[in-house]
């Protein structure tokens, strides 16, 4: 399955959590989304690695698609 870039990026603050959510889609214009949290994460050379969040639209639960509230739901609220 080939992807192509992120054409939406969502961060989401639950429960003093930060989780990124962006959605891709594939050569049959499907679309797929990954969830992950945003964490500094420690690398074997000593330096600190953060995802880059500063494209990443706040999320806004009465303006989000049906099909985005649907991932949230089954996703991100059962962490």
């Amino acid at each position: 399955m080939k992807v192509s870039a992120s054409e939406e990026k969502y961060l989401i603050d639950l429960n003093g959590r930060k989780f990124l959510v962006e959605a891709y889609k594939t050569e049959k214009g499907e679309k797929v989304y990954t969830v992950s949290e945003v964490r500094s994460y420690k690398l074997p050379n000593g330096d600190e690695w953060t995802p880059d969040t500063n494209t990443a639209k706040t999320f806004d639960w009465s303006s989000a698609s049906p099909e985005l509230k649907k991932v949230i739901r089954s996703t991100v609220i059962r962490l």
